[in-house]
C-alpha cells in the first residue's frame, strides 16, 4: 500500500532529465510521488518508493523496493 506525499514536496520540481543507470542518486525528494508501507514480505513485492519525472522527450519512473529475495519474476514497464 502506498501513501501520497504532500504536493508541496514535488509540485514544482519534477521536470528534469534522468540518467537510466539503476542508481537513484539523481532522483530527489521533488520527484517522490508516493511512499509504500513495509508489507513484511521477504519476496519481490515489498515496494518502498515511487518517483516520477519528465523532460521534453520522456517520462521517467523509478521504483525502489525493500526486497530481500527474488521470486524469479522479471519486472518491467513497457
Amino acid at each position: 500500500m502506498f501513501s501520497l506525499v504532500p504536493a508541496s514536496h514535488f509540485a514544482s520540481a519534477m521536470y528534469g532529465t534522468k540518467i537510466i543507470d539503476g542508481n537513484l542518486n539523481d532522483w530527489t525528494i521533488s520527484d517522490l510521488v508516493t511512499v509504500g508501507k513495509d508489507n513484511g514480505q521477504a519476496g519481490g513485492a515489498n515496494l518502498d518508493k515511487l518517483y516520477v519525472a519528465w523532460d521534453d522527450q520522456y517520462l521517467y519512473i523509478a521504483i525502489k523496493t525493500n526486497n530481500t529475495q527474488s521470486w524469479d519474476v522479471p519486472t518491467a514497464l513497457g
